[in-house]
């Protein structure tokens, strides 16, 4: 998984459902009736309103230490 990882950018898209200080709530769209929470930066949240679709790129690191 991780070498398809490096090659392609793994991506979360969805809706802002809450904005609330530096945190969204975002209604994941592959997945029916789940949210997760994100923490965006000021910049970012100066033109953040709900409704608006966004996109969250996860970056794949190896579980061991």
């Amino acid at each position: 998984m991780t070498g398809c990882a490096t090659m392609h950018k793994t991506a979360m898209r969805g809706t802002v459902d809450v904005v609330e200080d530096e945190w969204v709530a975002v209604e994941v769209g592959s997945a029916t009736d789940t949210k997760t929470w994100g923490k965006l930066n000021r910049k970012n949240m100066k033109t953040l309103k709900e409704g608006d679709r966004v996109i969250f790129y996860v970056k794949v690191e190896s579980g061991e230490e």
